[in-house]
């Protein structure tokens, strides 16, 4: 069982069965980075200020070497699948992990580690591109609503409902008031959910301006993903600071006890693939059990 929380990265109160492995000065240094429980943590809606603009994308003080890194990633993975085996049996609850974040910000490889470590059967991936005609033809939620996981399941959003407000408010000029109302039906739709036994999680991955231009070159400069960069994702990057200001505004309005924000420090591929698998594991943890 991992230390209780707050006790970042399972080194502070360890029982002989559960030490992460190869446990040398290069964990030590990880663990004094965190060793007093990092805010980094705590869901947006707890913490006592927040600006996405001032808000760290990578962490100091980490000796980044991926072998340390890699082998917390695999203990943090043994730790959750008991979790999720019995969350499979019981089939009480759903859960929803949500991956938000400007273009190149990892969606895809955060999501890709969560499938090759999490092998359960009932683990669905939901992708949100332009949505459809007949998508188009009813209210924005009406197709994010017919892929939420059912009991027994989790889903993968890559992005979600929240690209409704973004474009409609950066792309298409949206006035404040029209944004506050796509806000309060995400609220709603999210607390439905919550109260139908989905426990929500929502990932905004969090990179630098820098970070997002080379990601932009290096795929530019690799012809075999090269089609992963489009005109809009330049278009976009020259609004990039109303598209804080925005993520901003959604975050705070949206992060509560139900359908909580956690904001990924994320120029680092490694350290964001730990941060999920930790805060994955905080919310099994926290689920209610009835067997043993």
């Amino acid at each position: 069982m991992r230390p209780p929380h707050g006790q970042w990265l399972g080194f502070m109160r360890r029982s002989p069965n559960s030490d992460p492995p190869n446990s040398n000065h290069r964990f030590e240094r990880i663990r004094s980075v965190f060793s007093d429980g990092h805010q980094l943590l705590k869901p947006v809606h707890e913490l006592t200020t927040f600006e996405l603009g001032s808000w760290p994308t990578k962490l100091t003080g980490v000796p980044y070497k991926a072998e340390p890194f890699q082998a917390y990633l695999f203990w943090l993975y043994e730790q959750i699948t008991p979790f999720l085996k019995r969350f499979s049996i019981l089939q009480q609850s759903s859960i929803l992990l949500i991956f938000q974040g400007m273009d190149a910000s990892g969606k895809d490889g955060s999501i890709r580690t969560l499938q090759n470590h999490l092998h359960i059967h009932n683990l669905r991936l939901a992708r949100f591109i332009q949505p459809s005609t007949l998508e188009a033809g009813h209210d924005f939620l009406w197709r994010v609503h017919q892929v939420t996981p059912s009991l027994g399941e989790m889903v993968l959003f890559n992005r979600s409902h929240y690209e409704e407000a973004l474009v409609q408010r950066v792309r298409h000029g949206a006035s404040i008031h029209s944004f506050k109302k796509i806000v309060r039906h995400i609220v709603h739709f999210e607390n439905l959910l919550a109260d139908n036994g989905t426990i929500v999680l929502k990932f905004y991955l969090n990179i630098s301006k820098q970070t997002q231009y080379e990601r932009f070159t290096s795929r530019f400069n690799d012809p075999s993903r090269r089609w992963k960069l489009t005109d809009l994702d330049v278009q976009d990057r020259q609004h990039w600071d109303f598209f804080i200001q925005t993520y901003d505004e959604l975050i705070s309005s949206t992060s509560n006890k139900f359908a909580p924000w956690h904001v990924i420090p994320a120029d680092d591929k490694q350290v964001r693939d730990v941060f999920v698998a930790l805060l994955l594991l905080n919310a099994l943890e926290s689920m209610p059990s009835t067997v043993t």
